[in-house]
C-alpha cells in the first residue's frame, strides 16, 4: 500500500537557522548540472555557524544570464581570485551570508518552511 499507509513524521531534519547575519564556510564545491540535466551550475556546500542541526546550506550558481555577476560576487565575499574554479582551493574559505526566513502561505494559510 502507498497513500494507505502513510504515518505523520516528527523532527524532520531541515536547514534551520535564525534571520540575520552568519558566518559560513565553504566544506564542498562541484561543477554540476540541474535537476532537469538542461543547465550547468556551480553547486556549493556551506555550514552555517549557529545552525541548530549538521544539515549545510546548498548555494547554486546557475549558468545563465547573470552568472558573471553573481560568481564574481561570490569570489569577491569569500576572497576567491576571480576566476579560480580550483574548487578544492575554495575548501574552508569563508564569508558572512545572511539569511531571512520568508512567510510561505499556502490558500490563505501560513505553512512551515524547510
Amino acid at each position: 500500500m502507498f497513500i494507505e499507509n502513510y504515518q505523520p513524521m516528527d523532527n524532520i531534519e531541515k536547514f534551520d537557522v535564525a534571520d540575520g547575519a552568519h558566518v559560513v564556510q565553504i566544506v564542498n564545491a562541484q561543477r554540476t548540472w540541474t535537476k532537469d540535466k538542461t543547465k550547468q551550475m556551480v553547486l556549493v556546500d556551506l555550514r552555517v555557524e549557529g545552525q541548530r542541526n549538521q544539515m549545510n546550506y546548498q548555494f547554486r550558481i546557475v549558468e545563465g544570464e547573470s552568472f558573471g555577476m553573481i560568481m564574481t560576487n561570490f569570489f569577491k565575499m569569500f576572497g576567491i581570485q576571480i576566476g579560480n574554479f580550483s574548487f578544492m582551493t575554495w575548501l574552508n574559505m569563508r564569508a558572512i551570508g545572511n539569511f531571512e526566513h520568508k512567510r510561505r502561505t499556502y490558500n490563505g494559510r501560513e505553512i512551515e518552511s524547510c
